[in-house]
């Protein structure tokens, strides 16, 4: 199974695992007394702070290992053991008997640490791995780690033990195609300069440990690899609650609850539910293209329309149809108020596929005692000219995306009609 290669259970028939390890017993002493450690090398400081921020807290409390081969370190040879099964006997060697299924990041490491035949053949089926989430998912583009697979800074061990960790955190991370429109938005917005984003050993350390990336939701463990690079309000730490914040301000996701039932209700959606900065969003990685939306781009057009006109009713209209908007991404959240919920959708109108250059999007709002506003936000570079008229290429999006809902906000629909008429 894709991305799941370092995972490989026993064989299923006694038979079978006979056929594996028949003859195998004086092979396997070899192989746990290297995982033990039988010479006096040990652990450079860099591959000690890796491990220990690779296994939390008793990462810290690694037993000394052989020193890697060509040194003269007294150490036995390469096991005499095809790799595949040593994968499978490694857990019980050294005693993760409680969890056979799976080789732990920690027994991936001591299994790089047996032999450098071992480690390189490991190294290989972690890129492999790493490889195939990234085109399975469509990051080819987007996401890619040149430096951590061809860096040349550190020893081979070290190499090793980044991968393992960034092989762990896509493996646990689950579908990461919903960061292909976030790192998109992020171009759009001026946040990154470039795609691929190329990762590093620094974007490994903003994930935490082992303890913290399994603590986090999927796409929570996938944001924090790179949510530093988009700016500070928008980076995700922890505080010394053990909470998640973004941009200094606590952040809470949740599937279970009132809040769920009533925004599963609003916007149609069964994800993760996000409370943040007094708002409950339609899932996490709504509120990250929202909040990075509105921190990057000008207001070009909004016009209120009061409550029981025409036009307040066809704005309800527009919430009341189930997504995409337009064919566009859209966005649900709403902010409570002691008159009621009122809701606010969200619609990208341009900056979160590819050639994309720049961001343009709707929000709407519609409050059931008040007014039914629409508002149109752009990135693109101001040109001469106010409201609509400075933002030409904005306007002409929003009339092919919107149709006749455009005329909700009037200058911009004057400025395509006079764009429509000088041509």
């Amino acid at each position: 199974m894709q991305g799941r290669r370092l995972a490989r259970r026993w064989p299923a028939e006694p038979s079978d695992l006979a056929s594996h390890t028949e003859g195998c017993g004086s092979a396997i002493a070899r192989l746990d007394s290297l995982v033990q450690g039988s010479s006096g090398a040990g652990e450079t400081t860099e591959e000690a702070s890796d491990a220990a921020h690779e296994g939390g807290e008793g990462g810290a409390k690694r037993r000394r290992v052989d020193a890697p081969p060509g040194e003269s370190s007294g150490a036995v040879g390469p096991p005499g053991l095809p790799t595949d099964v040593l994968r499978s006997l490694l857990p019980f060697v050294c005693g993760h008997r409680d969890d056979p299924d799976t080789l732990t990041p920690q027994n991936t490491i001591a299994l790089c640490r047996t032999s450098e035949a071992v480690g390189s053949a490991v190294e290989a089926d972690l890129i492999a791995d790493i490889d195939s989430i990234i085109r399975r998912d469509g990051l080819t583009g987007v996401i890619g780690y040149t430096p951590l697979r061809q860096s040349s800074d550190c020893s081979p061990l070290v190499r090793r033990m980044r991968l393992i960790r960034l092989q762990y955190l896509m493996v646990t991370g689950g579908d990461w195609q919903g960061n292909v429109p976030v790192l998109r938005l992020a171009k759009s917005c001026g946040r990154v300069q470039q795609l691929p984003i190329e990762l590093t050993e620094d974007d490994l350390h903003h994930v935490g440990s082992k303890a913290v990336i399994d603590g986090r939701p999927e796409t929570i463990r996938q944001y924090a690899l790179f949510s530093h690079r988009l700016g500070d309000n928008m980076q995700l730490t922890r505080n010394a609650n053990g909470r998640d914040e973004l941009g200094g301000l606590e952040m809470r996701a949740r599937y279970a609850g009132t809040l769920q039932v009533r925004c599963t209700a609003r916007f149609g959606t069964n994800d993760r539910v996000c409370e943040y900065d007094g708002g409950l969003y339609d899932g996490f990685r709504g509120l990250i293209i929202k909040s990075m939306a509105f921190g990057s781009s000008r207001l070009v057009s909004n016009r209120f329309h009061r409550h029981g006109s025409a036009e307040y009713h066809r704005i309800g209209v527009l919430f009341d149809q189930k997504p995409p908007l337009w064919d566009c991404r859209t966005i649900g959240y709403y902010v409570p108020s002691p008159y009621g919920d009122i809701p606010r959708r969200f619609v990208i109108l341009c900056g979160d596929e590819e050639g994309d250059d720049f961001l343009a999007f709707i929000e709407m709002t519609k409050d059931p005692y008040g007014t039914a506003d629409m508002y149109l936000y752009t990135t693109e570079a101001p040109q001469s000219g106010v409201g609509g008229a400075g933002s030409p290429l904005t306007v002409s999006i929003a009339h092919n995306k919107m149709g006749d809902a455009i005329t909700l906000l009037p200058d911009v629909d004057e400025a395509s009609n006079t764009a429509v008429a000088a041509v």
